[in-house]
């Protein structure tokens, strides 16, 4: 039967749910999409995970707000990377989920950001099967999370999500480097300062939390950089999730779930220059015309470079990207079943939507007012709704067909959409912000 189960949104790295201006991170420019949503008669919630943290640490915090309850990262994970085991409280998104009411469990549609679709993968992992296979495994009866058993997501959405990760974050030298500068530039200038914290860095479990003028500056300093998190290769936080080596070892555990509808929206702003005889050579290192975003040109060029394919050795159809992400990464996580979406849908297989060109990292999630994505998320919820609410024993489902042809519409119309009047964006990504220390610290070529 068709069913109405909640729709939650997880954002992605460095993000929140609210801008310290106060917009929604869901819609931005464009108004609260999660509210549009409501409107449209969606029961949906938005998560607030860290945006710091790595995809288990966020997976477990995922769990704690829509159920409810107490953050358990984990005896064993704790122990290991050396953090506290329990974090903070949570009233609950939802708390009957999970639960069997009028003889049907209560399950929700996760759609996932940028890291929002890893995240939401290992706690759908995590819910199905525990910790088996994990690097680190806890016992099933420490905490129902990693009990397994638990059939309780519908699908999962995720949109321009480093499924594969990034060579973005495999660029930016060691993990411990790259979060030092992360979080001193985010300290510098929302903590020490005095300021009220645009944002929370939701990483209590590492007692890294806002500076209070009562600690003293010095004090602060010396509690946050002795974090254990600073040391290098560290593996317990965002970047390392990112990268496309600890991807890769997350996906050798975090599988593709046989009763879980999978979809993928992959962005791209990235042309090809090509040889005289029309075969191409590379993708250029600069964002095309339709895509505005001045603080991603230049990790566009990065990934768009030859360390992709000569240093990292991946394929040339890695050099794609959005600005954050490589499109290819976007599309599945290279272990599960993948097919092009086309009306009918597969428990247990990556369904893959047209790409959607001249569209930026940023701009999908309405963070560009040139790009309103509101109409892509209306078309995509609506066929939500059409999925059988428990997917055993079903091949497949077909949408109807006025469902499919407004999100192909969708995709259409904002990959052919008009170029801007005006191409300066009115607030430029906080990424330039930190990734601006990293040319003062280290400078190197790219090729």
């Amino acid at each position: 039967m068709p069913n109405a189960s909640p729709i939650v949104l997880v954002h992605g790295f460095f993000t929140q749910i609210e801008a310290p201006d106060g917009t929604k991170n869901w819609g931005r420019f464009h108004g609260d999409l999660a509210q549009k949503l409501r409107l449209q008669g969606h029961e949906v919630y938005t998560a607030s995970v860290g945006p710091f943290s790595s995809n288990w640490d966020r997976a477990c915090e995922l769990y704690a707000q829509i159920k409810g309850g107490r953050v358990d990262y984990g005896e064993n994970h704790s122990a290991h990377h050396g953090h506290k085991r329990f974090g903070r409280e949570f009233p609950g998104l939802f708390p009957q989920w999970g639960e069997v009411v009028d003889g049907q469990i209560q399950k929700v549609h996760l759609i996932g950001h940028s890291m929002g679709g890893p995240t939401s993968r290992m706690l759908a992992q995590l819910l199905a099967h525990g910790t088996a296979g994990a690097t680190i495994a806890e016992s099933p009866e420490s905490h129902p999370l990693f009990s397994g058993g638990k059939n309780w997501i519908v699908s999962i959405t995720t949109i321009a999500s480093p499924n594969q990760g990034t060579t973005l974050m495999d660029r930016f030298f060691d993990v411990a480097d790259l979060m030092e500068s992360v979080v001193a530039f985010w300290f510098s200038i929302k903590g020490v300062s005095g300021a009220k914290p645009g944002m929370d860095p939701q990483l209590d479990q590492w007692n890294i939390y806002p500076y209070t003028k009562d600690e003293g500056v010095p004090a602060y300093l010396h509690r946050v950089m002795t974090s254990r998190m600073f040391a290098p290769g560290f593996k317990d936080i965002a970047p390392w999730s990112l990268s496309t080596h600890g991807a890769k070892e997350e996906n050798l555990w975090v599988t593709t779930l046989p009763n879980v509808f999978y979809f993928s929206f992959s962005t791209e702003c990235t042309v090809y220059n090509t040889a005289k005889d029309g075969a191409p050579l590379y993708a250029t290192t600069k964002f095309d015309k339709l895509c505005i975003s001045k603080s991603l040109r230049t990790f566009s060029k990065i990934m768009a470079s030859n360390f992709t394919t000569k240093t990292r050795r991946l394929p040339e159809s890695w050099r794609a990207n959005d600005g954050m992400v490589n499109t290819e990464s976007m599309e599945h996580d290279g272990y599960g079943p993948a097919l092009d979406f086309k009306g009918q849908s597969r428990p247990g297989h990556w369904m893959r939507l047209p790409i959607i060109k001249h569209v930026d990292h940023a701009s999908i999630v309405g963070g560009q007012k040139a790009v309103d994505p509101s109409e892509l998320f209306f078309a995509h919820t609506a066929l939500l709704t059409s999925l059988p609410l428990n997917a055993e024993g079903i091949t497949s489902v077909i949408a109807p067909e006025r469902m499919v042809k407004r999100l192909f519409a969708a995709i259409e119309s904002l990959t052919n959409r008009e170029p801007p009047l005006i191409v300066v964006p009115e607030r430029e990504s906080k990424l330039l912000g930190f990734m601006n220390i990293f040319k003062l610290k280290r400078q190197r070529n790219i090729v």
